[in-house]
């Protein structure tokens, strides 16, 4: 019996609303969207599949722009002309209802309620696999989806593949997605499938080591916080053997993010340079294509003027324009003024004050002088800094009552 042949996708989000100030940058995002999606269909009939797996949120919300329609109805129908099924279970951004009010084209399996169907994929008459899925038939779900998957029929020598957008506990990146259709590892295991197409956490993965089920990572980051190449899987299935699956880039444009430390750095032009340089030595892809976060940290005595909104603007546009860059953003809050520390061993009451009023301006930043664990405070970091400053009210008085209490 031959290998059952799949393209693996999922987390496509046609239609997002991307956060970014520009507008130029948004259009090139929902253009790359389409471009990822179409240069899936080329790999997909390159590499002759069987079939095209979708694991759930193809789009972003509920509702479908005529554009997306008419160029998904136009992408299908290559894969239809070529043989090849397009096999699609919903997920919770575009739940059940929300799909069937599409005109879908001829070639489409759809899967959009939460009870399991198992249906045949067959080439050139005659069947080369099973695929079970599951869809979401509304946007939130709680229950356990992958529970109700029955057992993988065992005497047969037809791969049995199970499809499902959910959130797999153990997984990279669990803990920063909603609990959408909840399951284990050992849900998965007791199945028996082959292989499961899992859709949801857009972070590429394998999740279990005794079976083959995989998150393939959206064909194209969505955000600053999904950095790296992204794609689809191609996967090569026999009954009772192990899954073969290789991973195949998609994406036109990329997210990436890189720190850049400027403790010491005291002029403007070291600023650049510093930034310029890291630029140089972190990219691998074309900066045209990347989409950059820079993080921007140490102590440096520009750290007030640098993280004022219109230098940060300044700074921004001229780092984009100078390296070429697709789009830039920075951040800027890990940057402090150094701390002349000896400065407080001279005349104690007279500089706790002027630290008192520095600190309050923004002049000097609280953390670098606070102690790591304070008692009382709080962990985040920007409660923390609003809790130490809370202390400080009425510092000064309480400092010069102490200096007459002290006096001989």
């Amino acid at each position: 019996m031959r290998a059952f042949r799949f393209l693996h996708m999922a987390d496509v989000h046609f239609d997002r609303s991307f956060a970014t100030k520009r507008e130029k940058v948004r259009a090139a995002l929902r253009d790359a969207t389409e471009a990822s999606f179409a240069s899936a269909i080329d790999l997909a009939l390159s590499e002759s599949v069987d079939a095209f797996l979708v694991a759930g949120d193809l789009f972003d919300r509920a509702e479908c722009a005529y554009r997306t329609e008419r160029f998904l109805r136009t992408q299908i129908a290559r894969l239809h002309e070529a043989g090849i099924t397009f096999l699609y279970a919903t997920g919770n951004h575009d739940p059940g209802p929300a799909v069937r009010r599409i005109e879908w084209p001829e070639g489409v399996v759809l899967f959009d309620r939460s009870t399991p169907n198992r249906v045949a994929v067959e080439r050139e008459g005659r069947v080369v696999g099973y695929v079970t899925a599951a869809g979401h038939a509304r946007s939130s779900t709680g229950e356990n989806l992958a529970a109700a998957f029955p057992a993988a029929p065992r005497d047969g020598d037809v791969p049995e593949v199970a499809m499902l957008h959910a959130t797999v506990s153990g997984s990279l990146g669990y803990a920063g997605h909603g609990r959408h259709a909840p399951c284990s590892q050992g849900d998965l295991i007791e199945k028996g499938y082959g292989y499961w197409a899992l859709g949801h956490i857009h972070l590429r993965q394998s999740v279990v080591e005794d079976v083959a089920a995989h998150y393939p990572g959206g064909p194209l980051g969505l955000s600053r916080r999904e950095t790296g190449e992204k794609g689809v899987l191609i996967v090569s299935l026999e009954a009772d053997a192990p899954a073969d699956v290789g991973f195949h880039a998609t994406a036109p444009l990329r997210w990436e993010s890189i720190t850049v430390d400027l403790s010491e750095t005291a002029e403007w032009d070291g600023v650049q340079r510093a930034i310029r340089r890291a630029i140089d030595i972190s990219l691998d892809a074309p900066a045209g294509e990347t989409l950059l976060t820079i993080r921007l940290e140490g102590a440096t005595r520009l750290a007030t003027e640098i993280r004022h909104p219109e230098t940060t603007d300044s700074l921004t546009g001229e780092i984009l324009y100078d390296a070429g860059l697709r789009d830039l953003f920075l951040e800027v809050r890990g940057l402090r003024r150094p701390v002349e520390r000896e400065r407080f061993l001279v005349e104690p009451i007279h500089s706790m004050c002027e630290l008192v009023r520095a600190l309050r301006s923004g002049e000097e930043s609280i953390e670098s002088i606070a102690p790591p664990k304070f008692a009382g405070a709080p962990l985040e970091p920007e409660r923390k800094g609003e809790y130490l400053l809370a202390l400080l009210e009425g510092a000064e008085d309480e400092l010069v009552d102490l200096m007459w209490k002290e006096r001989p």
